[in-house]
């Protein structure tokens, strides 16, 4: 099967995805625009996983737990596009707070901002802050447009305590 399918070009996106509604599963059909929100959320979301990789390459020391970041996004992007469930949820919330705990105690107080640009890859790590929040806006975004709880509170949970995770270990790279 080839990548280019060209049934983007109109600037819609389809898809299909096993609908678990009352009854038997049945898989339906979905076609949303390419800029809707729950792209625009998926987008951010792969974004983020993508621009996790480049920070890996630079630094092999955090790249286990990077991966595992990874991998969570991937979690998420399913949960958001094929409405898939993601017990661990709450496991890997508590695991991004301890890790934030453990990192935080080894540190000064910030008494001002933090300019990023001291490393490369702190630089690195700070961008990916910025592109975690932007997922996170379109996280919010998405579940006001919703409205049906599409966009479980655990997801924001998740990606707020990513970004405070990735400012942390920024400043613990330095």
């Amino acid at each position: 099967m080839s990548v280019t399918t060209k049934t983007g070009d109109d600037g819609k996106s389809r898809w299909s995805r096993l609908h678990q509604g009352s009854g038997v599963p049945k898989w339906e059909k979905i076609e949303v625009d390419k800029d809707c929100d729950l792209l625009e959320a998926v987008g951010s979301l792969d974004e983020l996983q993508a621009m996790l990789g480049v920070v890996k390459l630079k630094n092999i020391m955090i790249g286990a737990p990077l991966t595992d970041i990874q991998k969570d996004l991937w979690q998420m992007m399913g949960v958001l596009a094929y409405e898939k469930e993601w017990n661990e949820v709450g496991d890997r919330i508590e695991w991004l707070e301890k890790e934030i705990k453990e990192m935080e105690e080894s540190l000064p107080k910030i008494s001002e901002f933090v300019l990023p640009g001291v490393s490369e890859v702190e630089a690195e790590l700070n961008l990916a802050r910025t592109i975690c929040r932007r997922a996170e806006r379109r996280l919010v975004a998405l579940s006001k447009e919703t409205g049906s709880g599409k966009v479980d509170n655990s997801l924001l949970i998740y990606i707020n305590r990513m970004s405070d995770y990735l400012f942390i270990l920024g400043r613990v790279i330095l």
